[in-house]
């Protein structure tokens, strides 16, 4: 029933896909054999919909999720329990959820964060994983750790005690849990899997779908029709990337455990301390990992350089090539999710006098008032503004870019690359950048003569790019011109004219 289900959500959230535009990507590991648990970030309300459809469709896995109660009402509420879905006060959820991780009859989806974090207010204190939010403050809920480890728990034992029914009763009595013994599968393992949701763009504003409703329903000032501000936005306008990240065994937990303090597992007390001290090292190797893999994207970099650079006149050629640097540099920091904009067309910002994405999220600043205008026309840079402490249900609307940014500063060594970097003058970037495509550049017409001749080129071949450069000219002007023809048979010329 769950996997016909989940074939008819996934007709008709295709439907909605081509209607609304849609988009959803996926990258990162292949996923393991045997159950798996997916520990994944909150951001939007449509997850706890689309994120179960988008496994189906592009893993072909089966996956359950735990909702908020709230949506268990009428016809929602209906069709979210045929999808496999259950209330977080479901009395029986632990039950079924580890009866699925032991039977290996299907994945689970678990957002430890508890809830929607709207405004990605994000840390790592004392390496624990922490959120503020108006309904909590601190570390993230660690029940999904705990489910995982007694389930592996139970598989390890009752593989040591198949027979004996008594002791596998009694070890469901001790952890709270009612499993038919029967169908645990032995063969198999639980795995955990952090799964990273990123969405790019993400901008506010009214859409023709939520003022119909807004008109019929009369939501405006709401904290309905702000979530439905963003998401309806969101699932219309923006890319909705999944990133799995490494699968974890939780078996391994338990064996790190046991092997660091030699206990048994026969023990209630070793067992009940080997909880308490590894629910925590669970979730928050699960949770670095997930927010670590966060694909970074351009709005990421914009704002990080904004809040980096020195002064707060903002001159939109020097922003350009600080954006550049940082972006072109993200590649040296190893395992980072880069949207593939950054990678590839990237150059079009400081080449092109307009850049769709710079002005985009020149707009969204300017709209947001994080930048003014002054008398004569430049920009200023207003930090206090994109401080502010917005309430937290409003905050995706009124200061985005604010939310952009927690996303992505507590990653200490992007944060330290573009303070780094926002220490180099104008100039100082310019030439650094010009090196760069110079040399990116002749990469691409080695590459290319290689196809052809069996040895390197050489500076004198036909063919081969030209610069012209004049390192003294004035910060500010343009002086990127780039005319690129296919030459390594010698019947055009590549140059780069600057």
């Amino acid at each position: 029933m769950l996997k016909l289900v989940l074939w008819i959500s996934s007709v008709f959230l295709f439907i909605i896909k081509k209607l609304s535009g849609a988009h959803f990507t996926t990258s990162g590991e292949a996923l393991p054999d045997g159950p798996v648990l997916f520990l994944a970030n909150h951001f939007t309300r449509f997850e706890t919909f689309v994120v179960p459809y988008l496994l189906f469709n592009k893993r072909k896995r089966i996956a359950r999720s735990l909702a908020d109660d709230a949506i268990f009402v009428g016809w929602l509420g209906g069709y979210m329990r045929l999808a496999g879905s259950i209330s977080t006060k479901n009395k029986a959820r632990d039950c079924i959820i580890a009866d699925d991780f032991l039977s290996g009859k299907a994945d689970w989806i678990i957002y430890p964060e508890g809830h929607m974090v709207k405004n990605k207010q994000i840390t790592f204190n004392n390496d624990q994983f922490c959120i503020k939010t108006e309904m909590r403050q601190g570390p993230v809920h660690t029940g999904a750790a705990v489910l995982a480890l007694k389930a592996e728990l139970m598989r390890q034992k009752v593989k040591e005690t198949i027979d004996d029914k008594k002791k596998i009763k009694r070890l469901c009595s001790i952890h709270g849990l009612e499993i038919d013994r029967k169908k645990i599968n032995q063969d198999v393992t639980l795995n955990i899997v952090p799964l990273s949701i990123t969405y790019y763009p993400i901008r506010p504003g009214k859409n023709r779908l939520l003022l119909w409703l807004d008109k019929r329903l009369n939501l405006r000032g709401s904290r309905f029709i702000e979530e439905l501000e963003i998401e309806f936005n969101l699932l219309m306008d923006a890319n909705m990337h999944l990133h799995f990240g490494k699968a974890i065994s939780a078996k391994k937990y338990i064996q790190d455990y046991t092997d660091e303090f030699d206990g048994s597992l026969d023990d209630d007390d070793f067992v009940g301390r080997l909880f308490d001290s590894q629910r925590k090292v669970v979730i928050s190797d699960a949770m670095k990992k997930v927010y670590g893999n966060m694909q970074v994207h351009f709005d990421h970099i914009f704002i990080l350089s904004l809040v980096t650079m020195p002064t707060l006149k903002v001159c939109s050629s020097y922003l350009k090539t600080l954006i550049y640097k940082n972006a072109r540099e993200l590649g040296k920091i190893e395992g980072l999710n880069i949207h593939s904009e950054l990678k590839t067309d990237l150059f079009k910002l400081i080449l092109d006098s307009h850049y769709e994405p710079f002005a985009s999220a020149i707009k969204l600043a300017v709209l947001q008032k994080i930048l003014f205008q002054d008398s004569e026309g430049e920009y200023l840079f207003d930090k206090n503004l994109l401080k502010r402490d917005y309430n937290f249900n409003i905050i995706r609307v009124k200061n985005t870019l604010q939310v952009i940014l927690n996303e992505i500063k507590w990653q200490k060594n992007i944060v330290e690359l573009a303070n780094r970097n926002a220490t180099f003058t104008e100039h100082e970037l310019c030439i650094d950048n010009f090196e760069h495509l110079r040399k990116q550049d002749w990469g691409y017409y080695e590459k290319e003569y290689l196809t052809y001749h069996d040895e390197l080129p050489s500076r004198e071949n036909v063919g081969a790019p030209t610069v012209w450069f004049d390192d003294k000219k004035q910060c500010g002007t343009r002086f990127f011109t780039w005319l690129y023809g296919s030459s390594c048979r010698g019947q055009k010329t590549c140059r780069i004219l600057v």
